[in-house]
């Protein structure tokens, strides 16, 4: 997926042309790399520029603030604020809630901590370490620790 936020008016009949930002960002996807596993579709590329891959990624750095300014982030994080706050519950499969990573996952579970049932359970080796942790970042959620590996979780058919 990339952002386009800007796009050509005008040209050759109307006299001037200008580039504009939308008031709305669009999305497109753009196969790259994959577009041997779809042979009949084809590429869609901006007609405003393109982001190459590896600048698509959020990198592991201590601050990913500027990555999380890009439209798709902001629309993609605000989703995702909304639907943690209705849905009332979160579960964290193998994430590791690294401090580096405050930026991108204290707004998910501060949303979270207004929802009504305020639950995180945490699928991981390490689960009751970091819900320990979560618990005092974050006293206003209900932290659940399942201490498994995903495979183990699996074959315990997913239970919580």
């Amino acid at each position: 997926m990339y952002t386009i936020e800007s796009e050509i008016v005008g040209g050759p009949v109307a006299g001037v042309t200008q580039l504009i930002r939308r008031a709305e960002p669009l999305y497109a996807f753009d196969s790259d790399s994959i577009s041997h596993c779809f042979p009949r579709y084809r590429r869609v590329m901006s007609p405003t520029g393109h982001v190459r891959i590896e600048e698509r990624i959020i990198a592991p750095v201590p601050d990913k603030s500027e990555g999380l300014k890009e439209a798709f982030m902001r629309e993609s994080y605000a989703k995702a604020h909304a639907m943690v706050r209705q849905a009332g519950s979160l579960i964290a499969i193998g994430y590791s809630f690294n401090p580096y990573d405050r930026v991108p996952y204290g707004p998910v579970l501060r949303a979270l901590g207004q929802s009504d049932d305020r639950s995180l359970i945490i699928i991981s080796p390490h689960a009751r370490e970091l819900a320990r942790r979560i618990s005092v970042e974050y006293p206003e959620l209900k932290v659940q620790p399942v201490e498994k590996a995903f495979g183990r979780w699996a074959a315990d058919h997913f239970e919580v």
